[in-house]
């Protein structure tokens, strides 16, 4: 039996914090559906979906 581990989630901010030194690429840190989506976003996104989020950086 596998056992997992224990976490929480984090605010977009705190999250925004982890790229600090970085240059954040556009669109930033934003929840997951809506970074660079290949079809339209439902204006009103699950909350499943909300609770993740993403963001990519390059060293300036």
């Amino acid at each position: 039996m596998a056992l997992l581990g224990t976490g929480r989630f984090r605010t977009p901010e705190e999250i925004t914090a982890y790229f600090d030194g970085f240059e954040l690429l556009e669109p930033g840190v934003v929840a997951l559906p809506l970074w660079r989506p290949e079809t339209p976003v439902p204006e009103e996104i699950t909350v499943g979906h909300r609770l993740m989020y993403g963001g990519i950086a390059r060293k300036p």
